[in-house]
């Protein structure tokens, strides 16, 4: 068992004092059994010298008697014997798992003199056979595995693996809180195979430092469990970081997964920094080196590149350096490209004078050298350049991203199919520049038209985005994790802008209420003036909604009074008409008294084309965010670089940062804080241009919340035909005008742009599921564009 707990210390003081140390420990270890080799012939020795001289039993008669010095020889080795063995094998007073094989081994020396040599041999035998063939952990011992090879080590390749089709969702759904990761106990797996069957090769590399350090992370994280069973994730015990460690990675790594069968039936997690010849099967691979023919979108995560030894783990991210001494407008980087590469980036930027070429260097392997032959490291050559060339044909281009974002310089992306860390939740297009490779000619000029002000700006998003989520193992490993929680876990939804905007400026929504609010229905409030036709049409529509709870009109025609009560529809819910002493468009925010319910329905009332399943699924999106604005008219606004100013923008496009409030549902609170917080010349503008009362409650809910207006359905159009030419929803050239205006002296009367830009809306989960089907939708009449 000596041998045994030398080992512990081995394992326990690697990572401490590092290399040298532990190369002591393994000579002390190799010290020890030859030790107990030689003790072993002594007592073996000994017991044929036993066997050989019968033990004194006086008797008449008897002529063979003993001399006194030959007993008393005998009495000498035996008790230097024993006293080697418990100096040896019991000396230790420390406390450890191999404890209880120290008590039996004491028990051996109790013994009569007769038996004991062969009580203690079979001791030491027992010891032996135990320390082989069962797993004994003290402390940080790794778990020992041994398996015997298959003919074949192939592995089958998952190349169409998502999330539904690969992994086992049923271990996920027992917390549907967070996502949850068990770690194996770190393991040695031990190939009996051949000639070494009785030793075995083994086929895993020992521990890395960064790997005892990332498992220990997620160990004191949220995400983890101490039991298998409870885990939607299992990381495996054995060192995957960098697969070039193994011998053979391929096969030796196939031959860790399905050793001893022990993951079957698991969802398999590990991350891997270096190496591209994974056989993950099924498992799901957070890795650094990622090629377009083995990593699967959705599935994989791609992550930064981890490289300790170059500095790149350093948190001093210096802001202050992010501006000055740029002597070149672009840094390229050619070291390990091919001639055909380095020919095509030389003609493309030929006759430039502010370009930085490095390539390696003929005297300094390990450094990196311009054409006149000055030699600089990656992160200073970075640092005197504005943007840096990242060509993902040339190999090691990983290392020249994580290095350009670490020296605040701008990444210009080369690929014509990008694979970026992170790019799930991260917005690239903010901290860098991306081309196919036939725009490489057209790069130069423009790079040329970039302002300061834009590299700037990317500048401070850059070094926000790699503080956040590259600088740091731990920042590394918990987003891995929290992506994979994204994805798996149901009801945790997150929005782009919460990944790439600081803390300091996302707020807390200004609402205490659940995450899903009560299901009391919701209260209608049409702005109506004068299309009385328009308006009993979607009166009527209303009243077939089942979550309405009454109808609130308010007419804001100073000068003629709304039809009299016994025109309107006959419906099963209330209807209150009041009528407004003055005509103002944030007459519609205001929190009426006969408002009962939290959810207001804006309307105006020529949106006459809306269906009932559209409504009541808007009002299902809000209850879930009741602190946002959820409508069905989206804008966008844009910022001109040029003029300094907005431009709105009401044109159908992959972005919106506005939901109208012609069609909309907030929360009645909001009312009160639109004529109590607003700043007053933005209600005082409002009000003589008569227009922008919709934008001003979204700059209102973004800026209190931090977040995106949500779009729900896929509907483009809600006007009824007859209103197009009378309607206040109708917009002229003019008015649009007008509403670019108004983005622009809200930003500067708010002190900001808080709209909140986003690409994605909602759409019912059974939506376009053929009505033929079995299974039931309730909202079948979810209309088209």
């Amino acid at each position: 068992c000596i041998s045994i707990y030398v080992i512990c210390v081995v394992c326990n003081e690697e990572r401490k004092i590092g290399k040298d140390c532990t190369t002591q420990l393994r000579e002390q270890l190799n010290r020890e059994r030859a030790a107990n080799e030689h003790l072993r012939e002594q007592m073996r020795y000994l017991t044929d010298l036993q066997q050989r001289t019968p033990a004194y039993v006086p008797s008449e008669g008897s002529g063979s008697n003993i001399s006194l010095e030959e007993m008393e020889e005998r009495k000498r080795v035996f008790n230097e014997t024993i006293d080697r063995v418990e100096q040896l094998f019991f000396g230790y007073q420390k406390e450890n798992a191999c404890q209880s094989n120290e008590e039996v081994g004491m028990q051996c020396t109790s013994g009569g003199l007769k038996v004991l040599p062969l009580i203690c041999l079979l001791c030491l035998s027992a010891l032996w056979l135990r320390s082989k063939f069962f797993t004994t952990r003290c402390s940080n011992e790794p778990v020992t595995i041994r398996m015997r090879s298959p003919l074949s080590t192939a592995s089958s390749y998952h190349a169409n693996c998502t999330v539904d089709t690969c992994l086992d969702l049923l271990p996920c759904s027992i917390d549907d809180r967070r996502l949850t990761i068990y770690l194996e106990p770190i393991s040695r797996i031990i190939d009996e195979v051949g000639m070494f069957i009785y030793m075995g090769i083994e086929v895993t590399p020992q521990p890395s430092r960064e790997f005892l350090e990332m498992r220990s992370i997620i160990e004191e994280s949220r995400f983890h469990v101490s039991d298998v069973n409870d885990a939607c994730l299992v990381m495996p015990g054995f060192d995957s970081l960098n697969l070039r460690h193994f011998n053979d990675q391929s096969a030796d790594f196939h031959k860790a997964i399905t050793a001893g069968d022990r993951f079957l039936g698991r969802n398999l997690f590990f991350f891997t920094f270096v190496g591209t010849d994974i056989t993950a099967g099924k498992a799901i691979v957070a890795r650094a080196q990622c090629y377009k023919d083995s990593f699967r979108r959705g599935f994989d995560v791609a992550i930064p590149l981890w490289l300790p030894t170059t500095g790149f783990g350093s948190n001093s991210h210096e802001v202050s350096g992010l501006t000055k001494n740029r002597f070149y407008r672009l840094a390229v980087v050619t070291r390990f490209a091919s001639e055909v590469v380095r020919t095509a980036l030389q003609e493309a930027f030929s006759d430039e004078t502010d370009i930085l070429w490095l390539h390696e260097c003929r005297i300094k392997k390990d450094s990196i050298c311009d054409p006149s032959g000055e030699s600089y490291s990656l992160h200073r050559a970075l640092k005197m350049s504005d943007f840096a060339l990242i060509d993902d044909r040339i190999p090691s281009h990983e290392v020249t991203l994580m290095a350009s974002l670490q020296s605040g310089t701008i990444p210009v992306i080369l690929s014509d199919s990008p694979i970026l860390p992170f790019s799930e939740i991260i917005q690239w297009q903010r901290i860098s520049l991306a081309f196919f490779h036939s725009r490489l000619i057209s790069l130069n000029a423009i790079l040329k038209s970039i302002t300061e002000e834009r590299k700037h700006s990317m500048r401070k998003q850059i070094d926000f985005i790699y503080s956040r989520y590259f600088s740091s193992l731990q920042k590394i490993a918990l987003t891995t994790l929290e992506i994979l929680e994204k994805r798996i876990v149901p009801n945790l939804m997150t929005f782009s802008h919460e990944w790439n905007t600081p803390q300091n400026r996302l707020r807390s929504s200004p609402l205490f209420l659940p995450r899903i609010a009560p299901s009391e229905g919701f209260t209608a409030v049409i702005l109506a003036y004068n299309r009385v036709e328009s308006l009993f049409a979607l009166v009527h529509l209303l009243a077939k909604v089942p979550s309405l709870m009454s109808i609130l009109v308010v007419w804001n025609n100073i000068y003629w009074q709304p039809p009299p009560v016994s025109e309107w529809p006959h419906i099963s819910r209330p209807i209150k008409i009041l009528q407004m002493r003055k005509n103002r468009l944030s007459n519609r925010f205001i929190a009426f008294s006969e408002i009962t319910t939290e959810a207001v329905f804006s309307l105006d009332d020529d949106i006459s084309t809306l269906t009932v399943d559209e409504i009541q699924f808007a009002y299902q999106t809000w209850r879930e965010n009741p602190e946002r604005l959820v409508g069905f008219l989206p804008r966008s606004d844009v910022y001109n670089d040029s003029s300094k100013t907005y431009t709105y923008s009401s044109e159908w496009s992959n972005n919106m940062s506005i939901v109208l409030t012609g069609a909309a549902f907030f929360h009645k609170y909001y009312g009160i804080l639109y004529h109590t917080l607003l700043p007053s010349a933005v209600r005082s503008y409002v009000q003589s241009a008569k227009n922008c009362e919709d934008i001003a409650m979204n700059f209102l809910i973004s800026s209190l919340t931090g977040k995106c207006p949500l779009k729900v359905t896929p509907r483009k159009k809600f006007v009824c035909p007859q209103c197009v030419k009378n309607g206040i929803s109708v917009w002229d050239a003019p008015r649009l005008l007008q509403r670019s205006e108004c983005v622009s002296k809200f930003s500067s009367w708010m002190g900001e742009n808080s709209l909140i830009s986003t690409s994605f809306r909602y759409d019912p989960v059974l939506y376009r599921y053929p009505s033929s089907e079995p299974l039931h939708n309730p909202f079948r009449q979810v209309g088209t564009l």
